[in-house]
Parts: C-alpha cells; sequence; structure tokens
C-alpha cells in the first residue's frame, strides 16, 4: 500500500495472521485490485497452483473476479477491445507450458522471437517497472534499500545472547543453533523471549 521497508513500518506476523492482514485490508479496501490478488495468491499451497478448496476462497475469487471486469467494463484493460491475430494464438498455444512438457521455449521458438517494440512502448514499460524489483528502481527506492542494507549489517554484526547464550554476531548464533537468521532475529525482536536480545 506503498508504506516503507523501515523497521518503524514493520510488523512481524505469523503466516495465519498474515493471511487474515490480507482478507481484512479487502474489507477496508474492497476495490483494490492488488489487494485481492495477492490474497487469492496466498491461497495457494504450493508452486504447481493447488489452492485450498474452501468457502473462503470462493469468496475471495469472486471479489477478485468483479474487481477484475470492473477493469474491463471501465475499459482499463490492456487487451480490451483487442484480438490476438491468428498467428499469435498459434505461438501462445506452441508455447503453453504444459504442451511443451513443463519447459518454456527460448530463442527462435519463443512467441516473442523477433518482436520489435517501439521507443515509446518501450519507454512505457521502463516506466510502469520503475521502483519494481524486475526493473529500473528510482533514486529514493535505491536509497531506502541502502539504509536498510546498513541497518541489516549493523544489527548481524552485534553481539547478542541467544537462550542465555552469548554470541558474537548473527552468524555465530545461526551456526552454533542450526537454524537460519530470520528464525533469531524474531526472537530477538520479540517481547516473548526474555533470554533473547542484543547486546
Amino acid at each position: 500500500m506503498d508504506g516503507t521497508d523501515l523497521k518503524d513500518n514493520l510488523v512481524l506476523l505469523l503466516p495465519e495472521e498474515h493471511y487474515l492482514a490480507h482478507l481484512l485490508l479487502i474489507k477496508m479496501h474492497p476495490e483494490h485490485l492488488g489487494l485481492t490478488f495477492a490474497a487469492v495468491k496466498l491461497t495457494r499451497r504450493s508452486k504447481n497452483g493447488d489452492r485450498m478448496n474452501n468457502k473462503l476462497y470462493a469468496w475471495l475469487r469472486r471479489k477478485h473476479a468483479d474487481n477484475t471486469a470492473k477493469l474491463h467494463k471501465e475499459k482499463r484493460c490492456g487487451m480490451h477491445g483487442k484480438k490476438h491475430t491468428e498467428e499469435t494464438k498459434k505461438k501462445m498455444i506452441e508455447n503453453n507450458y504444459f504442451n511443451n512438457g513443463g519447459k518454456q521455449l527460448f530463442g527462435e521458438n519463443s512467441p516473442s522471437y523477433g518482436l520489435k517494440r517501439s521507443d515509446e512502448t518501450k519507454q512505457k514499460i521502463s516506466s510502469a517497472r520503475t521502483g519494481m524489483s524486475t526493473g529500473t528502481r528510482s533514486e529514493e527506492t535505491k536509497q531506502r534499500m541502502r539504509d536498510k542494507r546498513k541497518l541489516q549489517t549493523k544489527t548481524s554484526q552485534k553481539e547478542m545472547m541467544v537462550f542465555g547464550v552469548k554470541y558474537l554476531s548473527l552468524k555465530e548464533a545461526c551456526e552454533a543453533l542450526k537454524r537460519n537468521h530470520k528464525y533469531i532475529i524474531s526472537r530477538l525482536r520479540s517481547d516473548k523471549f526474555s533470554d533473547c536480545y542484543y547486546l
């Protein structure tokens, strides 16, 4: 929702709480397409697309479908009023992930092979991706990332007490306890573990 990734704007949540937070956000912002999309994604149990078969998922799907239909009605959908050529349809069928044994086609076999984009189209793509991890980042975003990395570095190199044992760094604690850094950091930041804190 355009918030920052700074520490004072973050909340530690369990996976179940994270999911419920998304559901509540949809209740607060029912017309926000991104929120319904994110919640639908969270109902997938695995990368192969398996979904939870329950009424909660059905409610999300209906809400997401309503928001998508609204986009089409307002002619804000990218393909609204447009049709793929027969040649494009054929290429899309040939490049279908499942029709190719789960392999993406590349090079001359790809439907995008030889596609030429105008400078205007390239600029639109670039502008749309500004600030995203997959595209060009704004200077403000870059600075926030630098600040966050500095903070993480300082924290990871601090001495700490974890379950009553002193460690010189986060790396040392991870190796000794055979746990990943997220496990240890969550306990260092929690009020529930009085024997886990930075020195």
